[in-house]
Order: structure tokens, then C-alpha cells, then sequence
């Protein structure tokens, strides 16, 4: 998945309660610890 915005961090969420393997791309470091960090507090 590229792109770690609102909708992709949904999508890789999903994918990842879903039992996928998912990597979220970023060139925005801070957007991806973000996203990273947001995903984890949910599942």
C-alpha cells in the first residue's frame, strides 16, 4: 500500500485485522508515525 493518509491507514487497518501482512510508504516520516501510531492504538 503506498500512501499512509486517512484512507490508506484505514485500508492497511483493515487489511491487518484481516490477518495481511501490510507496509505503509511514506516520504512524510511524520505522516507515517502517525499513521503507524494510530493503527496500533486501534487494533
Amino acid at each position: 500500500m503506498v500512501g499512509d493518509g486517512q484512507m490508506g491507514s484505514g485500508i492497511a487497518q483493515l487489511g491487518a485485522m484481516h490477518g495481511l501482512y501490510v507496509w505503509l510508504l511514506d516520504s512524510d516520516l511524520d505522516a507515517l508515525a502517525r499513521a503507524t501510531k494510530s493503527i496500533s492504538s486501534s487494533i
